[in-house]
Protein backbone atom coordinates (compact mmCIF):
# COMPACT_ATOMS: atom_id res chain seq x y z
CA UNK A 1 0.00 0.00 0.00
CA UNK A 2 2.95 2.31 -0.54
CA UNK A 3 1.28 4.42 -3.27
CA UNK A 4 -1.77 5.36 -1.18
CA UNK A 5 0.55 5.86 1.82
CA UNK A 6 2.64 8.29 -0.24
CA UNK A 7 -0.48 10.16 -1.41
CA UNK A 8 -1.82 10.34 2.16
CA UNK A 9 1.49 11.86 3.29
CA UNK A 10 1.06 14.46 0.54
CA UNK A 11 -2.23 15.50 2.12
CA UNK A 12 -4.76 13.62 0.01
CA UNK A 13 -7.67 11.96 1.77
CA UNK A 14 -7.55 8.25 0.97
CA UNK A 15 -10.58 5.97 1.24
CA UNK A 16 -9.73 2.30 0.93
CA UNK A 17 -12.17 0.02 -0.88
CA UNK A 18 -11.49 -3.65 -0.30
CA UNK A 19 -14.04 -6.23 0.90
CA UNK A 20 -11.30 -8.26 2.60
CA UNK A 21 -10.22 -5.26 4.70
CA UNK A 22 -13.64 -3.64 5.27
CA UNK A 23 -13.91 -2.12 8.72
CA UNK A 24 -10.18 -1.78 9.22
CA UNK A 25 -8.59 1.65 9.52
CA UNK A 26 -6.19 2.68 6.74
CA UNK A 27 -4.77 6.16 6.22
CA UNK A 28 -7.03 7.55 8.91
CA UNK A 29 -10.25 6.31 7.29
CA UNK A 30 -12.25 3.08 7.63
CA UNK A 31 -11.95 0.73 4.65
CA UNK A 32 -15.27 -0.02 2.93
CA UNK A 33 -16.29 -3.08 0.92
CA UNK A 34 -17.53 -1.28 -2.21
CA UNK A 35 -17.53 2.07 -3.96
CA UNK A 36 -21.21 2.48 -3.04
CA UNK A 37 -20.20 2.54 0.65
CA UNK A 38 -17.79 5.47 0.36
CA UNK A 39 -18.63 8.04 3.06
CA UNK A 40 -18.09 11.03 0.76
CA UNK A 41 -17.86 12.02 -2.88
CA UNK A 42 -14.42 11.48 -4.38
CA UNK A 43 -12.54 13.25 -7.15
CA UNK A 44 -10.59 10.21 -8.24
CA UNK A 45 -10.83 6.43 -8.03
CA UNK A 46 -7.32 4.94 -8.16
CA UNK A 47 -7.60 1.31 -9.26
CA UNK A 48 -5.13 -1.31 -7.98
CA UNK A 49 -6.81 -4.39 -9.48
CA UNK A 50 -5.96 -6.92 -12.13
CA UNK A 51 -7.07 -5.71 -15.57
CA UNK A 52 -9.41 -8.70 -15.85
CA UNK A 53 -11.40 -7.37 -12.88
CA UNK A 54 -12.14 -3.93 -14.37
CA UNK A 55 -15.22 -4.94 -16.38
CA UNK A 56 -16.84 -6.24 -13.21
CA UNK A 57 -16.38 -2.83 -11.58
CA UNK A 58 -17.79 -0.81 -14.47
CA UNK A 59 -21.35 -0.73 -13.07
CA UNK A 60 -19.97 0.51 -9.72
CA UNK A 61 -17.96 3.29 -11.39
CA UNK A 62 -20.97 4.40 -13.43
CA UNK A 63 -23.33 4.32 -10.44
CA UNK A 64 -21.23 6.73 -8.35
CA UNK A 65 -23.05 10.00 -7.57
CA UNK A 66 -21.56 12.39 -8.03
CA UNK A 67 -19.35 10.69 -10.59
CA UNK A 68 -15.62 10.88 -9.95
CA UNK A 69 -13.74 13.29 -12.20
CA UNK A 70 -11.09 10.64 -12.89
CA UNK A 71 -10.75 6.88 -12.78
CA UNK A 72 -7.04 6.06 -12.71
CA UNK A 73 -5.86 2.59 -13.72
CA UNK A 74 -2.51 1.98 -12.05
CA UNK A 75 0.60 0.87 -13.94
CA UNK A 76 -0.13 -2.39 -15.75
CA UNK A 77 -3.91 -2.05 -15.31
CA UNK A 78 -5.94 -1.42 -18.46
CA UNK A 79 -9.15 -2.30 -20.26
CA UNK A 80 -9.94 -0.29 -23.39
CA UNK A 81 -13.67 -1.14 -23.32
CA UNK A 82 -14.07 -0.03 -19.70
CA UNK A 83 -12.05 3.13 -20.38
CA UNK A 84 -14.24 3.93 -23.38
CA UNK A 85 -17.48 3.48 -21.41
CA UNK A 86 -16.19 5.71 -18.60
CA UNK A 87 -15.13 8.40 -21.06
CA UNK A 88 -18.56 8.23 -22.73
CA UNK A 89 -20.01 8.96 -19.28
CA UNK A 90 -17.82 12.07 -19.01
CA UNK A 91 -15.24 10.55 -16.66
CA UNK A 92 -11.58 11.12 -17.47
CA UNK A 93 -9.54 7.90 -17.54
CA UNK A 94 -5.81 7.54 -16.97
CA UNK A 95 -4.56 4.16 -18.15
CA UNK A 96 -1.57 2.15 -16.95
CA UNK A 97 0.19 4.94 -15.05
CA UNK A 98 1.39 5.27 -11.47
CA UNK A 99 -0.10 8.12 -9.45
CA UNK A 100 2.95 8.30 -7.17
CA UNK A 101 5.44 8.37 -10.06
CA UNK A 102 3.46 11.02 -11.92
CA UNK A 103 2.96 13.10 -8.76
CA UNK A 104 6.73 13.10 -8.24
CA UNK A 105 7.56 13.60 -11.92
CA UNK A 106 5.33 16.66 -12.23
CA UNK A 107 6.60 18.08 -8.92
CA UNK A 108 3.07 18.66 -7.66
CA UNK A 109 4.03 18.75 -3.98
CA UNK A 110 1.76 18.44 -0.94
CA UNK A 111 -1.91 19.43 -1.08
CA UNK A 112 -2.64 22.82 0.47
CA UNK A 113 -5.57 23.38 2.76
CA UNK A 114 -7.85 21.21 4.83
CA UNK A 115 -10.20 18.72 3.24
CA UNK A 116 -8.45 18.51 -0.09
CA UNK A 117 -9.05 15.19 -1.85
Amino acid sequence: HYVPAYLAKQGYRIYGVNPSLAGQLRFGQPVVASLAELPAAVDMVDVFRNSAALAGHLPEFLAMRPAPKVVWFQLGVDDARVASRLEEAGIEVVRSRCTMADHRRFGIGPVDGPGMD
